[in-house]
Protein backbone atom coordinates (compact mmCIF):
# COMPACT_ATOMS: atom_id res chain seq x y z
CA UNK A 1 0.00 0.00 0.00
CA UNK A 2 1.46 3.34 -1.06
CA UNK A 3 2.13 5.75 1.84
CA UNK A 4 1.00 8.82 -0.15
CA UNK A 5 -2.75 8.03 -0.25
CA UNK A 6 -2.57 7.02 3.42
CA UNK A 7 -0.98 10.36 4.28
CA UNK A 8 -3.71 12.17 2.34
CA UNK A 9 -6.42 10.21 4.18
CA UNK A 10 -4.83 11.17 7.50
CA UNK A 11 -4.71 14.79 6.32
CA UNK A 12 -8.41 14.65 5.50
CA UNK A 13 -9.16 13.33 8.97
CA UNK A 14 -7.11 16.08 10.63
CA UNK A 15 -8.92 18.70 8.54
CA UNK A 16 -12.25 17.23 9.60
CA UNK A 17 -11.13 17.42 13.23
CA UNK A 18 -10.39 21.13 12.81
CA UNK A 19 -13.77 21.54 11.14
CA UNK A 20 -15.49 20.15 14.22
CA UNK A 21 -13.55 22.46 16.53
CA UNK A 22 -14.41 25.48 14.35
CA UNK A 23 -18.10 24.50 14.44
CA UNK A 24 -18.03 24.31 18.25
CA UNK A 25 -16.29 27.67 18.48
CA UNK A 26 -18.91 29.17 16.17
CA UNK A 27 -21.61 27.92 18.52
CA UNK A 28 -19.78 29.29 21.57
CA UNK A 29 -19.74 32.74 19.97
CA UNK A 30 -23.49 32.56 19.20
CA UNK A 31 -23.05 32.32 15.42
CA UNK A 32 -26.36 31.64 13.73
CA UNK A 33 -26.83 28.13 12.26
CA UNK A 34 -28.53 29.56 9.16
CA UNK A 35 -25.57 31.84 8.36
CA UNK A 36 -22.38 29.83 9.00
CA UNK A 37 -23.24 26.96 6.58
CA UNK A 38 -23.66 29.46 3.73
CA UNK A 39 -20.18 30.85 4.29
CA UNK A 40 -18.61 27.42 4.60
CA UNK A 41 -20.33 25.88 1.57
CA UNK A 42 -19.72 28.98 -0.52
CA UNK A 43 -16.00 28.86 0.27
CA UNK A 44 -15.71 25.24 -0.89
CA UNK A 45 -17.78 25.98 -4.02
CA UNK A 46 -15.62 28.96 -4.99
CA UNK A 47 -12.34 27.12 -4.49
CA UNK A 48 -13.63 24.13 -6.49
CA UNK A 49 -14.96 26.41 -9.25
CA UNK A 50 -11.54 28.03 -9.54
CA UNK A 51 -10.09 24.62 -10.49
CA UNK A 52 -13.01 23.59 -12.70
CA UNK A 53 -11.64 24.97 -16.03
CA UNK A 54 -8.65 22.62 -15.78
CA UNK A 55 -10.58 19.60 -14.49
CA UNK A 56 -12.31 17.07 -16.77
CA UNK A 57 -15.92 16.19 -16.11
CA UNK A 58 -19.53 16.23 -17.25
CA UNK A 59 -21.86 19.12 -16.46
CA UNK A 60 -24.98 17.98 -18.35
CA UNK A 61 -26.04 14.80 -16.54
CA UNK A 62 -29.44 15.41 -14.92
CA UNK A 63 -29.16 12.47 -12.55
CA UNK A 64 -25.85 13.77 -11.27
CA UNK A 65 -27.37 17.22 -10.70
CA UNK A 66 -30.21 15.63 -8.70
CA UNK A 67 -27.74 13.74 -6.51
CA UNK A 68 -25.56 16.83 -6.08
CA UNK A 69 -28.60 18.96 -5.16
CA UNK A 70 -29.74 16.40 -2.59
CA UNK A 71 -26.27 16.29 -1.08
CA UNK A 72 -26.17 20.08 -0.99
CA UNK A 73 -29.35 20.06 1.07
CA UNK A 74 -27.87 17.38 3.33
CA UNK A 75 -24.75 19.50 3.90
CA UNK A 76 -26.93 22.42 5.04
CA UNK A 77 -28.93 20.12 7.31
CA UNK A 78 -25.78 18.47 8.73
CA UNK A 79 -24.09 21.78 9.54
CA UNK A 80 -27.20 23.33 11.09
CA UNK A 81 -27.86 20.18 13.13
CA UNK A 82 -24.27 20.17 14.40
CA UNK A 83 -24.45 23.82 15.47
CA UNK A 84 -27.79 23.29 17.20
CA UNK A 85 -26.68 20.06 18.91
CA UNK A 86 -23.53 21.73 20.24
CA UNK A 87 -25.73 24.11 22.24
CA UNK A 88 -27.09 21.35 24.44
CA UNK A 89 -24.67 18.43 24.03
CA UNK A 90 -20.98 17.91 24.81
CA UNK A 91 -18.91 18.43 21.65
CA UNK A 92 -17.27 15.01 21.88
CA UNK A 93 -20.65 13.26 21.60
CA UNK A 94 -21.73 15.37 18.61
CA UNK A 95 -18.43 14.80 16.85
CA UNK A 96 -18.44 11.06 17.59
CA UNK A 97 -21.88 10.69 16.00
CA UNK A 98 -20.84 12.72 12.95
CA UNK A 99 -17.83 10.48 12.34
CA UNK A 100 -19.46 7.17 13.24
CA UNK A 101 -22.28 7.82 10.78
CA UNK A 102 -20.38 5.50 8.44
CA UNK A 103 -22.74 2.87 9.86
CA UNK A 104 -25.44 4.31 7.53
CA UNK A 105 -23.72 3.49 4.21
CA UNK A 106 -22.57 0.14 5.61
CA UNK A 107 -26.18 -0.75 6.45
CA UNK A 108 -27.77 0.61 3.26
CA UNK A 109 -25.18 -0.52 0.71
CA UNK A 110 -26.50 -4.12 0.61
CA UNK A 111 -29.99 -2.78 -0.17
CA UNK A 112 -29.11 -0.06 -2.67
CA UNK A 113 -25.86 -1.26 -4.23
CA UNK A 114 -26.24 -5.05 -3.98
CA UNK A 115 -23.24 -5.37 -1.72
CA UNK A 116 -23.17 -8.58 0.36
CA UNK A 117 -24.12 -8.40 4.03
CA UNK A 118 -21.44 -10.04 6.15
CA UNK A 119 -21.49 -11.42 9.68
CA UNK A 120 -18.93 -8.79 10.63
CA UNK A 121 -21.53 -6.10 9.92
CA UNK A 122 -23.65 -7.34 12.82
CA UNK A 123 -20.69 -6.90 15.17
CA UNK A 124 -20.16 -3.41 13.75
CA UNK A 125 -23.75 -2.35 14.49
CA UNK A 126 -23.58 -3.91 17.98
CA UNK A 127 -20.41 -1.96 18.76
CA UNK A 128 -22.08 1.22 17.57
CA UNK A 129 -25.09 0.68 19.86
CA UNK A 130 -22.70 0.01 22.75
CA UNK A 131 -20.91 3.28 21.98
CA UNK A 132 -24.16 5.23 22.21
CA UNK A 133 -25.10 3.53 25.48
CA UNK A 134 -21.70 4.28 27.04
CA UNK A 135 -21.76 7.93 25.99
CA UNK A 136 -25.27 8.41 27.36
CA UNK A 137 -24.29 6.84 30.68
CA UNK A 138 -21.14 8.95 30.84
CA UNK A 139 -23.15 12.12 30.25
CA UNK A 140 -25.59 11.21 33.01
CA UNK A 141 -22.76 10.54 35.50
CA UNK A 142 -21.01 13.83 34.74
CA UNK A 143 -24.21 15.85 34.99
CA UNK A 144 -23.87 17.20 31.44
CA UNK A 145 -27.14 15.64 30.30
CA UNK A 146 -29.01 18.02 32.60
CA UNK A 147 -28.46 20.91 30.17
CA UNK A 148 -31.48 19.75 28.19
CA UNK A 149 -34.02 16.90 28.45
CA UNK A 150 -33.17 13.84 26.39
CA UNK A 151 -36.40 14.27 24.40
CA UNK A 152 -35.03 17.60 23.11
CA UNK A 153 -31.46 16.42 22.57
CA UNK A 154 -32.22 13.26 20.63
CA UNK A 155 -33.61 14.97 17.52
CA UNK A 156 -30.57 17.20 16.79
CA UNK A 157 -28.29 14.22 17.48
CA UNK A 158 -30.33 12.02 15.15
CA UNK A 159 -30.11 14.72 12.46
CA UNK A 160 -26.31 14.91 12.87
CA UNK A 161 -26.01 11.14 12.52
CA UNK A 162 -28.40 10.61 9.61
CA UNK A 163 -27.35 13.62 7.53
CA UNK A 164 -23.66 12.75 7.76
CA UNK A 165 -24.35 9.10 7.04
CA UNK A 166 -26.44 9.90 3.97
CA UNK A 167 -23.70 12.21 2.72
CA UNK A 168 -21.22 9.32 2.84
CA UNK A 169 -23.73 7.16 1.00
CA UNK A 170 -24.10 9.91 -1.62
CA UNK A 171 -20.38 9.81 -2.41
CA UNK A 172 -20.63 6.03 -2.76
CA UNK A 173 -23.59 6.37 -5.14
CA UNK A 174 -21.69 8.91 -7.24
CA UNK A 175 -18.68 6.60 -7.49
CA UNK A 176 -20.87 3.63 -8.47
CA UNK A 177 -23.17 5.26 -11.04
CA UNK A 178 -20.97 8.06 -12.44
CA UNK A 179 -17.40 6.67 -12.28
CA UNK A 180 -16.26 8.65 -15.34
CA UNK A 181 -17.38 12.05 -14.02
CA UNK A 182 -14.62 14.29 -12.72
CA UNK A 183 -14.59 14.97 -8.99
CA UNK A 184 -14.20 18.75 -9.28
CA UNK A 185 -17.44 19.31 -11.25
CA UNK A 186 -19.29 17.15 -8.73
CA UNK A 187 -17.93 19.23 -5.86
CA UNK A 188 -18.96 22.44 -7.62
CA UNK A 189 -22.47 21.04 -8.16
CA UNK A 190 -22.79 19.78 -4.59
CA UNK A 191 -21.39 22.74 -2.68
CA UNK A 192 -22.87 25.26 -5.10
CA UNK A 193 -26.31 23.72 -4.58
CA UNK A 194 -25.74 23.70 -0.84
CA UNK A 195 -24.84 27.39 -0.94
CA UNK A 196 -28.10 28.21 -2.75
CA UNK A 197 -30.17 26.18 -0.28
CA UNK A 198 -28.31 27.81 2.58
CA UNK A 199 -29.09 31.25 1.16
CA UNK A 200 -32.79 30.38 1.23
CA UNK A 201 -32.47 29.61 4.94
CA UNK A 202 -30.39 32.78 5.37
CA UNK A 203 -33.45 34.91 4.58
CA UNK A 204 -34.71 34.19 8.09
CA UNK A 205 -31.75 36.11 9.48
CA UNK A 206 -32.45 39.84 9.57
CA UNK A 207 -29.19 41.04 11.14
CA UNK A 208 -26.02 41.49 9.10
CA UNK A 209 -23.33 38.82 9.19
CA UNK A 210 -21.03 39.52 12.13
CA UNK A 211 -17.26 39.20 12.28
CA UNK A 212 -17.31 35.90 14.20
CA UNK A 213 -19.64 34.35 11.62
CA UNK A 214 -17.32 35.42 8.79
CA UNK A 215 -14.28 34.13 10.68
CA UNK A 216 -15.56 30.69 11.63
CA UNK A 217 -17.63 30.19 8.48
CA UNK A 218 -14.62 30.84 6.24
CA UNK A 219 -12.41 28.75 8.53
CA UNK A 220 -14.82 25.83 8.28
CA UNK A 221 -14.90 26.29 4.50
CA UNK A 222 -11.11 26.18 4.18
CA UNK A 223 -10.91 23.11 6.43
CA UNK A 224 -13.61 21.39 4.36
CA UNK A 225 -11.79 22.32 1.14
CA UNK A 226 -8.55 20.74 2.34
CA UNK A 227 -10.44 17.67 3.56
CA UNK A 228 -12.14 17.18 0.17
CA UNK A 229 -8.90 17.68 -1.76
CA UNK A 230 -7.15 15.14 0.45
CA UNK A 231 -9.98 12.63 0.03
CA UNK A 232 -9.82 13.05 -3.75
CA UNK A 233 -6.13 12.17 -3.60
CA UNK A 234 -6.71 9.23 -1.26
CA UNK A 235 -9.33 7.42 -3.35
CA UNK A 236 -6.58 5.16 -4.70
CA UNK A 237 -7.16 3.21 -1.48
CA UNK A 238 -10.12 0.81 -1.26
CA UNK A 239 -13.30 2.49 -0.04
CA UNK A 240 -13.45 0.17 2.98
CA UNK A 241 -10.03 1.53 4.00
CA UNK A 242 -10.09 5.21 3.08
CA UNK A 243 -13.37 6.18 4.75
CA UNK A 244 -12.76 4.45 8.10
CA UNK A 245 -9.24 5.88 8.06
CA UNK A 246 -10.52 9.42 7.44
CA UNK A 247 -13.38 9.14 9.93
CA UNK A 248 -11.21 7.43 12.56
CA UNK A 249 -8.59 10.17 12.39
CA UNK A 250 -11.30 12.81 12.58
CA UNK A 251 -12.97 11.09 15.55
CA UNK A 252 -9.82 10.66 17.62
CA UNK A 253 -8.33 14.05 16.71
CA UNK A 254 -11.58 15.96 17.07
CA UNK A 255 -12.48 14.40 20.41
CA UNK A 256 -8.96 14.99 21.79
CA UNK A 257 -8.99 18.63 20.66
CA UNK A 258 -12.43 19.28 22.13
CA UNK A 259 -11.55 17.70 25.48
CA UNK A 260 -8.37 19.76 25.58
CA UNK A 261 -9.71 23.09 24.31
CA UNK A 262 -13.14 23.08 25.93
CA UNK A 263 -12.20 21.26 29.15
CA UNK A 264 -14.95 18.71 28.74
CA UNK A 265 -14.95 16.29 31.71
CA UNK A 266 -14.21 12.64 30.92
CA UNK A 267 -15.09 9.54 32.91
CA UNK A 268 -14.86 5.77 32.50
CA UNK A 269 -18.14 5.49 30.62
CA UNK A 270 -17.07 8.13 28.10
CA UNK A 271 -13.71 6.48 27.57
CA UNK A 272 -15.53 3.16 27.07
CA UNK A 273 -17.79 4.86 24.51
CA UNK A 274 -14.75 6.19 22.66
CA UNK A 275 -13.19 2.71 22.73
CA UNK A 276 -16.39 1.24 21.25
CA UNK A 277 -16.26 3.92 18.57
CA UNK A 278 -12.72 2.95 17.69
CA UNK A 279 -13.86 -0.68 17.55
CA UNK A 280 -16.52 0.35 15.02
CA UNK A 281 -13.82 1.88 12.84
CA UNK A 282 -11.57 -1.17 13.14
CA UNK A 283 -14.45 -3.49 12.20
CA UNK A 284 -15.37 -1.24 9.27
CA UNK A 285 -11.77 -1.38 8.03
CA UNK A 286 -11.63 -5.16 8.51
CA UNK A 287 -14.83 -5.46 6.47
Amino acid sequence: MSPWPVALALGAGCSNALLGVFAKQAQRQACRPEVVPVLMLGTVALVSAAAAPWAPGSWGDRGLWVLAGAMGMLYVAALQAMLVANRTCPPSLVWALANLALVVPVALAPLLLDEPWRALDGLLVAAFVAMLACFRRGLAHSGEAARAPWVQVRWPLAAVFLSNGLLMLGYKLEARHWPAVGAVPFLVMTFGSGTLFGLLARYRATAATCRAEWCWGLGMGLAATVANLCVLGAVALPAAVVFPLVQGTGLIGGTALMVWLFREPMNRAKWAGLACGLLVLVLAMAR
